[in-house]
């Protein structure tokens, strides 16, 4: 049996197959490109990986920074509040405030947790029989189970899934592209903030949030408090409506005793009551406990255009001369003061807060409740009270009554309001892959030019390696052949 020549021995242990190690170029290069081949299956779940831990990780530092602007928002509210001394003006805007707070703090909460929180909204009562409207928390349900988790046939949205899910699976990608790559080719994490430290972060700041001295029960004792002192719109409304009723033109449901239409002169008996216990003294006072008083007079000038037939309405210029004339003290003796936002009195502070309007069969004004009265909704009392407007008894004889309410201010402790953190920014690894060598001329050729050299094209001997690669028999670039 003829030897095989050694030209053609080169190329059939160049090209042979490579086995786990190879000494020989193309042998090395289908090495290469095995292991590119799996490197390339795993770099394509990193980049998965990664794309829905950046989202998740964007999701979440958004969220922290809602929850911190919200925090500051609140800050910035209720030390203008403490400042003023006023609170209950800054009622609506504090609740407003409060409950955006409260829904951004679990917003935050769910993102990293991978859960849902339901917020449900409940009315609730407050002194005085005032209402108000309160967030209450419920129980936060997984997104997805454990099972689900552990189920890679489950799809896991990086919106829905836990921070501390997508970071992990994220690092086991990592971890088995490098298992298969060079020791050049390794990659690093990219640094996300470890889970454990993302997940310890999100339950300090929610036991923070719902302890017994957390922001949510102060949040609601707060609430709870104003609502029973600021103004409630069921009661204004119920004040105003009777205000407005023909047949009482008071705030409380009292009437005039006696109901004769003219348009003589009608006169309005004003009196500043002092309530140092709030609401509370206020409804146990009247008249009697006025420290200021006086006496307005409006002619029928000063009337619009009667159209009820039972009482006069007074223009709102008219109206303004109440907040600019000076009261006398009791004994009648005139005095400096006028209406005005504030007034102090043995070193306490008393603010503006409401009147009540009384006809002939309640002159005193004694009351009930406090949907008896108009409570003033913010600091532009002479506004509210005009805009409301005032029709005195269409009977001369029937003086009105008008009781003003002065209220002493109330301190409340300032809420500490925990801050959502968030986490580092993911820095995407880059991904390389080993290139091959080139099996060049002077070694892939030279056993092949030296037999087209000698022999016809069709007398080559080739290595069926070539041939299974799709290889067709060609002359190849060799120097001329040597004519015989």
């Amino acid at each position: 049996m003829a030897s095989i020549p050694s030209h053609i021995t080169k190329l059939q242990t160049d090209f042979a197959p490579t086995g786990t190690a190879s000494a020989t170029v193309p042998g090395q290069n289908e090495m290469i490109m095995q292991q590119n081949m799996t490197q390339f299956q795993a770099a394509a779940k990193v980049a998965a990986a990664a794309q829905d831990l950046q989202a998740k990780i964007t999701q979440i530092n958004d969220a922290a920074s809602a929850q911190q602007t919200a925090a500051q928002a609140w800050d910035t509210l209720t030390a203008k509040a403490k400042d003023d001394g006023r609170w209950a003006f800054f009622y609506p805007q504090i609740h407003g405030a409060g409950d955006d707070l409260t829904q951004k703090d679990y917003q935050y909460i769910d993102a990293v947790n991978g859960t849902t929180t339901p917020l449900t909204t409940t009315t609730k009562k407050a002194d005085f029989d005032k209402t108000y409207t309160d967030i209450q928390v419920g129980t936060p349900v997984a997104n997805y189970s454990a099972k689900d988790y552990a189920d890679p046939a489950v799809t896991k949205t990086a919106q829905n899934a836990s921070y501390a899910y997508l970071v992990n699976t994220f690092l086991d990608a990592v971890n088995a592209y490098n298992a298969g790559a060079s020791a050049v080719n390794k990659i690093n994490t990219g640094d996300p903030t470890a889970a454990a430290a993302v997940t310890t972060t999100v339950t300090n700041f929610k036991a923070g949030l719902e302890g017994p001295n957390g922001f949510s029960a102060q949040y609601q004792q707060l609430l709870q408090k104003l609502a029973g002192v600021a103004a409630d719109p069921v009661q204004n409304a119920q004040a105003l409506a009777t205000l407005n009723n023909p047949n009482y033109l008071s705030t409380d449901g009292s009437d005039a005793a006696q109901k004769t239409l003219t348009t003589g002169g009608q006169t309005l008996v004003e009196t500043v009551i002092l309530g140092s216990g709030g609401w509370q003294d206020i409804l146990k006072s009247n008249a009697d406990n006025a420290v200021f008083i006086n006496y307005q007079s409006f002619t029928p000038k000063q009337y619009t255009i009667t159209d009820d037939g039972a009482g006069h309405q007074v223009f709102a210029t008219a109206l303004q001369r109440i907040f600019q004339s000076q009261f006398k003290d009791t004994n009648y003796n005139p005095t400096d003061f006028t209406l005005q936002p504030t007034y102090e009195v043995d070193g306490k502070t008393y603010y503006l807060a409401g009147y009540g309007i009384f006809q002939a069969n309640n002159l005193n004004g004694n009351l009930k409740r406090t949907d008896q009265i108009f409570t003033f909704t913010n600091d532009n009392a002479e506004q509210e009270f005009v805009q409301n407007g005032l029709k005195l008894s269409g009977d001369p004889s029937q003086n009105s009554y008008i009781n003003i309410y002065y209220i002493a201010q109330a301190d409340y402790d300032a809420i500490a309001t925990p801050n959502a953190t968030g986490v580092n920014d993911l820095t995407i690894p880059s991904l390389k892959l080993d290139a091959v060598s080139a099996y060049g001329m002077d070694t892939a050729l030279l056993a092949l030019c030296q037999q087209q050299q000698s022999q016809p094209l069709d007398q080559l001997i080739w290595p069926a390696q070539l041939l299974t690669r799709t290889f067709k028999p060609q002359l190849l670039p060799c120097k001329p052949r040597r004519l015989l």
